[in-house]
């Protein structure tokens, strides 16, 4: 894709991305968790003066969202059994409920 989308390209990434944001807001959410407490722990022993942390959260998001993605765009499923246990696993999971 070229770097200026048409309308239609637009419309397909945002329908897309909203499936996207939907299956992953548990993790996400909990990865925020973390990330906040991490700030929390820094900020509280004076290791960063942080006035609002939201703009470091969305920053460490972004680096450890770019660094799974690197992760799977790496990932030769011939390679790498990763992909296919994780499948299998979330499989075996849903069964249990």
């Amino acid at each position: 894709m070229s770097d200026e989308m048409t309308p239609r390209e637009l419309a397909i990434v945002s329908a897309i991305a909203a499936e996207a944001v939907e299956a992953l807001q548990g993790d996400i959410s909990l990865a925020v968790e973390i990330v906040e407490d991490r700030i929390q722990f820094l900020v509280d022993t004076e290791l960063v003066e942080v006035e609002d942390g939201s703009e470091m959260i969305r920053a460490v998001m972004h680096v450890a969202l770019d660094a799974v993605l690197d992760d799977i765009a790496d990932c030769d499923e011939d390679e790498c059994g990763d992909c296919d246990e994780s499948d299998e696993d979330e499989d075996s999971d849903e069964r249990a409920c």
